[in-house]
């Protein structure tokens, strides 16, 4: 190689950004350099393990000569010193190398996030009791664009935290707005002009009165006063518009007019921010201080450090000589991301390998600019945007990558209508912003071609059912998107289902739970979502908290106490023998010993509590927490992979940049995008430069007033903003390799929302269908196909009945198949099609099934008339025919064979559990493999100790075998058969329980019979 290439390239989505950095890893490895002259960074320990991962993979792969075979042994050997980090990673290798120059303890660390909020917590209590309570309360007012939030300390957090960096990037002068007052006389003189201004005539040659009472107001007005700001002629000019009532509107006049206003607004403004810049200043001194104290520090404190002075002086040495070889070819990957301090650190490095000859060293940055969604985090696209520009000189060469080795062409078909439609959207016509943003991002946007042409797909945009009268849109449309998620899991895909905001993460998991599907979210959940797992924190913070009844309850219901030789009326004593044990034995042993109390749970809780106890081994080696709640509180927000695979992972757009999947379902894009203002404004004309000006949240009215100034920073601040909700939308929409759904609410609001845009750049319509637009295969057909095993070939199915039933008022993505709608089978008799019960049978089938629901076991059930009375009472049934659904309820439990199947003696095995009146939804295949949401809900199901099941179905027909005044048995059994049989699958699927070993019982009320249609096994 007569010299090393150096590049920057254009990636986007799916085009290959690992393979060609680790193929450029790779080039450099067969051209003799050594692992340790090459630094490879990226973002993610994942994404650093898939570089590392590809780059020994294909070595391996390549050896297949002598030369190859000696390239890997030689890499192998010299694995300790590859250089494949994520930024961080790397940042903190330098931190410990030089932290006597930085002024870091020689033993500090990174702090976990439990700790670093109470850290954050502790600085801000220090700094407000230093601040003027009233004083407060107006910043923050302002700072939450004047939406009052109920916890003051929560919301003062939340804004240092967004500002902070602010403050750290920027000199004092960034936050001085000095504003000159205007000149009197020039005020003086408006208002003269204003008072011999002739106002516009009616066609009768009349004054217009309507131009007579906005004069006459701005004449009587304070000039200073904010009511101005009612008048009609002012809020004509602060819109831009040009006509009052059909006259033009004298911009120039009225603006003299407003300066005074003008003035008085915008020292306010700098006066908040000046408060704002010195709560920031209290805050970040107390913060540093915490943190050294603790001898912790966070990430983005590294980075800084090493771009101070004393940073920049202890990299000398690095840059010349970094552990006997310096680094010589620098390979940066997803560069979008980076932040103004990151680069400040790698652009000195940077620039040492861009300026030795090309024989020696090599530069690759690889990223993409429609892929920058970090701007909350500091990341700042356009310097990936000006790299190849700026290093042109030093032989960079810019390369562009639009081939999709990811996705399937229906996909991309979706993205490429998409987003070159966006500028043309009416919704941005009023925003000139935004409107500009939309086009400079589209303008940039290349058509994408899939490199796969073969692999078949499609893509569509879903309309979820609309809310009923009753309730919100925003779970029904979660619910939707869990359908479509749960019955692409059917066909074998791996789903990712991802939404903008993580508030949503944990609904759409419980609604796949419900649905029988496993799902994870994202970079795992919480231990918490183990039951075992909750006993088990539940004592270690009782051990904290020997007065909270609540854990104590939770203990006592999981049989810790018991375990550990106490009785429930004794919290105090085993919160005290807990605390001993922990600070004698430690976490892991003491956790260890609680395992057999779960040893009966599911597979899922045992997995979970195991990795609680690894958790706990782990914390026990790094020096154990303070006390129980703070190791409560740490489980509580880490985030665990199971070791269990999951068929759909739930998930943040952020969180699934990098990484594909088989089907991709989308929501969550109908929120407002600018649902609240920004805390604060700012401008950083130079992209590696600091920050020029900062304005704490000016307001409409100050923007009006101030449009090259105030006005200026917030149009700029909104264009950020819109820009990277547009790389959100294109990052959720490119991370599907062969089914890409998008399912959206119907159309309410006209308030600007990526679902707005995504409707009106396709030109969707506003109402009627269930799919609005579609590309490609449907489900079930070849695609979906092709992963399902064969089945033999079914028998022809019979002819189907010319009967045909109304479609639901509300459409539905997935066909229903209840349980109760299997009664009687494929044939039904017309009397029973035609069977009206009435509302009192109802009523009273209602009343039977909540005094079965009542009793668990019979030897444990105390029969109380007059509580069961008052129990029923209020179910649409008169008082008499109520008594008699009671008398008729006791009568049955009487009843020998009643009796044995509510009795545990009754039963074929131990009990181990019951569930009774119990709802469930799943989604099931139906017959030609299609998926389909099968919903109902168990009168009784017995788990046996032993591994199987039963389910019990409760009957209040009349049995007859004359047919005088009821129908036979036999014909009844054979009635509710098929509803039984579909019982059995779904405890089946839920319970992890083969169909074998689930046996069915009827259960005739009034004839006292129970009849068993399939044993347990």
């Amino acid at each position: 190689m007569s010299g090393f290439p150096r590049e920057v390239i254009l990636a986007s989505a799916g085009t290959g950004k690992t393979f060609q950095l680790s193929r450029r890893y790779r080039e450099l490895l067969r051209a003799g350099v050594p692992p340790e002259r090459i630094l490879a960074t990226t973002f993610t320990r994942k994404a650093a393990g898939e570089i590392l991962d590809r780059i020994l993979e294909d070595l391996a792969r390549e050896a297949v000569d002598q030369a190859g075979r000696a390239l890997l042994a030689r890499s192998l050997r010299a694995l300790d010193r590859f250089e494949v980090r994520t930024l961080d990673s790397f940042f903190a290798g330098l931190g410990r190398l030089f932290a006597p120059e930085l002024g870091l303890p020689p033993d500090w660390r990174i702090l976990d996030e439990v700790e670093d909020a109470e850290l954050r917590s502790e600085a801000l209590a220090a700094q407000l009791e230093q601040e003027d309570a009233d004083d407060l309360l107006r910043l923050l007012d302002a700072l939450e664009g004047g939406r009052p939030n109920r916890s003051v300390h929560e919301s003062l957090l939340r804004t240092l935290d967004a500002a902070l960096e602010l403050y750290r990037d920027s000199p004092p002068e960034a936050w001085e707005q000095p504003s000159a007052p205007p000149d009197p006389a020039v005020v003086a003189a408006a208002r003269a002009e204003l008072a011999e201004f002739e106002p516009p005539r009616t066609k009768k040659g009349k004054p217009d009165q309507r131009w007579l009472k906005v004069l006459t107001h701005l004449q009587e007005t304070d000039p200073e006063e904010e009511a101005l700001l009612a008048n009609g002629l002012v809020k004509k000019v602060l819109a831009g518009e040009e006509l009052y009532w059909n006259h033009p509107v004298p911009e120039p006049l009225i603006r003299r007019l407003l300066a005074p206003l003008a003035h008085r607004l915008k020292s306010e403004a700098a006066a908040r921010t000046r408060a704002a810049r010195r709560l920031l200043a209290g805050f970040d001194d107390h913060y540093a201080r915490a943190k050294a104290r603790r001898r912790g520090y966070r990430f983005e404190d590294l980075p800084r450090a090493l771009a101070g002075a004393e940073g920049r002086a202890a990299l000398g040495p690095l840059l010349a000589h970094r552990a006997g070889a310096p680094i010589e070819h620098l390979l940066l990957d997803e560069f979008q991301d980076t932040s103004v301090i990151q680069w400040r650190v790698l652009q000195p490095l940077a620039e040492r390998v861009l300026a030795a000859p090309p024989e020696r060293s090599s530069f690759f940055c690889v990223g993409d600019l429609k892929q920058s969604i970090y701007g909350w985090r500091s990341g700042e696209p356009r310097l990936l945007a000006a790299m190849a520009e700026r290093y042109r000189d030093s032989g960079v060469v810019p390369e562009e990558l639009h081939r999709s080795w990811r996705s399937a062409p229906e996909v991309l078909e979706l993205v490429n209508a998409l987003f070159p439609a966006i500028p043309g959207v009416k919704k941005l016509a009023d925003a000139p912003e935004l409107a500009a943003a939309a086009a400079r991002w589209a303008g940039a946007f290349p058509l994408h071609e899939s490199a796969r042409p073969e692999l078949r797909g499609s893509a569509r945009v879903l309309q979820a059912p609309a809310a009923e009268d009753d309730e919100s849109q925003e779970p029904v449309t979660l619910r939707c998107a869990a359908e479509r998620a749960a019955a692409l899991a059917c066909e074998g895909l791996e789903v990712g289902l991802l939404v903008r905001r993580g508030r949503f993460v944990a609904p759409l998991l419980h609604e796949l739970q419900r649905l029988g599907v496993r799902a994870s979210g994202e970079g795992g959940n919480p231990l918490t979502d183990s039951g075992a797992v909750l006993a088990a924190l539940a004592l270690l913070w009782l051990a904290d908290h020997p007065g909270d009844t609540a854990a104590a309850f939770h203990v006592a219901r999981a049989g810790l106490d018991a375990r550990l030789g106490f009785g429930p009326e004794a919290p105090r004593e085993l919160a005290a023998a807990v605390r001993t044990r922990l600070a004698t034995e430690g976490y892991g042993p003491f956790l260890a010993e609680l395992a057999p109390v779960f040893a009966d749970a599911s597979a899922w809780d045992r997995v979970r509590f195991r990795q609680l106890v690894e958790r706990a081994y782990a914390q026990d080696r790094a020096g154990g927490p303070p006390r129980p709640a703070a190791f409560v509180r740490a489980v509580r927000a880490e985030k665990v992979p199971s070791p269990l695979r999951a068929p759909v992972q739930v998930m943040t757009i952020h969180a699934a940049k990098g990484l594909g999947f088989d089907a991709v379902v989308v929501t969550d894009l109908a929120g407002k995008l600018f649902a609240r203002p920004a805390s604060f404004v700012r401008s950083r004309p130079d992209p590696a430069g600091p920050l020029e000006r900062v304005l704490v949240q000016p307001g409409a009215a100050l923007e009006g007033l101030d449009p090259e100034g105030a006005g200026a920073l917030a149009a700029g601040e909104r264009a950020r903003t819109f820009e990277e909700a547009l790389c959100v939308l294109y990052v959720a929409l490119t991370r599907a390799k062969e089914r890409l759904e998008v399912v959206l609410p119907p159309l309410k609001r006209q308030d600007l929302s990526l679902a707005l845009l995504l409707r009106q750049a396709l030109g969707l319509p506003e109402d009627g269908a269930d799919v609005l637009w579609s590309s490609g295969e449907r489900p079930g057909t070849a695609a979906a196909a092709a992963r399902k095993t064969p089945t033999p070939a079914a028998a022809p199915a019979p002819a189907p009945v010319p009967l045909r039933l109304l479609p639901p008022a509300r459409p539905r993505l997935l066909p229903r198949e209840t349980p109760s709608g299997a009664e009687g089978g494929p044939l039904r008799r017309g009397r029973e099609l035609l069977r009206i019960g009435g509302r009192a049978a109802r009523a009273r089938g209602i009343l039977v099934h909540r005094l079965c629901e009542e009793v668990e076991w019979l030897e444990d059930f105390r029969p109380d008339r007059p509580a069961l009375l008052a129990l029923v009472a209020g179910h649409g049934l008169a008082p008499a025919a109520a008594a008699e659904a009671v008398d008729g309820f006791l009568a049955a439990l009487a009843a020998p064979e009643i009796r044995a199947a509510l009795s545990r003696a009754g039963q074929p095995d131990e009990p181990r559990e019951v569930w009774r009146e119990r709802r469930f939804q799943l989604v099931v295949p139906d017959e030609a493999g299609r998926p389909q949401l099968r919903s109902g809900s168990f009168d009784r199901v017995v788990l046996f100790a032993g591994g199987g099941g039963e389910v019990l179905d409760f009957k209040t027909d009349a049995v007859d075998e004359s047919g005088a005044a009821g129908r036979p048995l036999a014909e009844l059994v054979e009635l509710y058969r098929p509803q039984l049989e579909l019982y059995r699958d779904s405890l089946s699927r839920l319970a992890g329980i083969p169909r074998a070993r689930i046996g069915a019982r009827l259960l005739f009320l009034r004839a006292g019979r129970a009849v068993v249609l399939a044993p347990p096994g």
